[in-house]
């Protein structure tokens, strides 16, 4: 069995792997007659990598499976799903994922019900978001959230002392929150990864900001997940700047006219679009 993933600190699987894994599927195996390729976060396979894999996919060497792993199956190029068998993993039930934390990762297990009740992702959480960045990362976002501090001086700062995809975390752990707040679920504010957030200030925002927005927000969201796992390059300051003003945007209405005048002073790029997707692709509106 070979496994292919990006490597340690990068963001994509690089043609050069993708050739080396196929050299060593081509070889002759000494034990069993079937041999397996795993590729994990196959979205992250460049263009280039994708399509060196394309020919290897069409007429695989007898006994050779691949096995692509993905969140996101639209992310995979079309040629190469349309090679492959789709096989969804189903999320595992509440009970089945807290023992499974409970033995490998007892730390996440705060971090499941936010996380869906997906083990992995709460793991990814708690690994993504210790407690000291955490806690800044949501008081910033809160303050954002509320009016109170300038979206692209903040964004800034974030582009300064951490990875865009920990704020991409961070944001959707509180939005989460939020929406099952809004539902009227339980979520533990006193204790547990919300407990550095402050109760006052979250219960406020949740009962104050709409529905629409909400949900609004969780689509930017999922874009710049999109974005950040993405194997093309995009630019992590508009990216960062464009999450900020959109969680100012979605403030409460009596924050109305601050909103308003951060978006006056917003250093969006020439000719962006409306989302994510449309002004972070490096090369698109920006030269990086």
């Amino acid at each position: 069995m070979q496994w292919l993933r990006a490597e340690e600190g990068k963001r994509t699987v690089t043609i050069e792997r993708v050739r080396a894994l196929i050299e060593k599927l081509a070889l002759t195996t000494n034990i069993g007659t079937s041999k397996v390729a795993v590729i994990d976060s196959a979205e992250q396979l460049t263009h280039a990598a994708a399509n060196a894999l394309l020919k290897t996919l069409e007429e695989p060497p007898p006994g050779t499976f691949f096995v692509l792993v993905c969140e996101r199956v639209s992310a995979l190029p079309v040629t190469i799903r349309s090679r492959c068998q789709n096989v969804a993993i189903a999320t595992p039930d509440v009970a089945t994922a807290h023992c499974w934390l409970e033995e490998r990762e007892a730390a996440s297990v705060p971090w499941l019900a936010l996380a869906g009740q997906a083990p992995l992702e709460a793991i990814r959480m708690h690994v993504a978001l210790p407690p000291e960045r955490r806690d800044r990362l949501l008081a910033d976002i809160c303050a954002l959230a509320t009016g109170r501090v300038e979206p692209v001086e903040t964004a800034a700062r974030w582009r300064r002392e951490t990875e865009p995809d920990h704020v991409v975390t961070a944001m959707q752990f509180l939005v989460r929150a939020a929406v099952r707040l809004k539902f009227g679920l339980h979520v533990p504010l006193t204790e547990g990864p919300l407990a550095g957030v402050g109760t006052a200030a979250l219960t406020a925002w949740v009962e104050g900001i709409e529905f629409r927005s909400l949900f609004s927000l969780a689509d930017r969201l999922g874009r710049a997940r999109a974005d950040v796992q993405s194997a093309t390059g995009f630019n992590e300051q508009l990216l960062l700047e464009d999450l900020a003003i959109g969680l100012t945007e979605a403030a409460p209405p009596g924050d109305a006219p601050r909103v308003a005048s951060v978006r006056r002073g917003s250093r969006r790029a020439p000719g962006g679009g409306g989302g994510p997707t449309g002004r972070h692709r490096r090369g698109k509106h920006h030269g990086g």
